[in-house]
């Protein structure tokens, strides 16, 4: 029960932080579909729009963490139900499918984070 509880506050934080990080680059993406139209050199345009199209891709896949968030949340209770559960062979074989596809989704999960972030600063 105690883990529960401290995976719920670990999700709910990152889910905090995922939203004001969106917010921030909302608030960044702004700054770039105004200056657009005040440059009248056809290149520095269309670096401006392939970056402010980069920017909201980024906030398209951060809005995407938050659920992402909570399926991290829900697969790993499930493991360690799934360990509490089972015995013998039946919870090697579940815990290791249940293991995969949560490092898997973990590491997509980092991966679009650390490039929201690099995009950040």
């Amino acid at each position: 029960m105690k883990n529960k509880k401290v995976l719920r506050r670990i999700a709910i934080i990152l889910s905090i932080i995922i939203l004001i990080i969106d917010i921030y680059l909302y608030i960044k993406m702004k700054f770039n579909w105004s200056e657009i139209g005040s440059n009248h050199h056809q290149y520095e345009n269309a670096s401006l729009i392939i970056s402010a199209l980069f920017r909201y891709g980024l906030l398209i896949w951060g809005i995407l963490l938050i659920p992402i968030v909570w399926l991290e949340y829900l697969l790993i209770n499930l493991l360690i139900k799934m360990y509490n559960k089972f015995n013998g062979l039946k919870r090697l074989f579940l815990c290791l499918i249940t293991l995969v596809v949560t490092v898997t989704i973990l590491i997509l999960f980092m991966r679009i984070l650390v490039l929201i972030i690099v995009t950040l600063v």
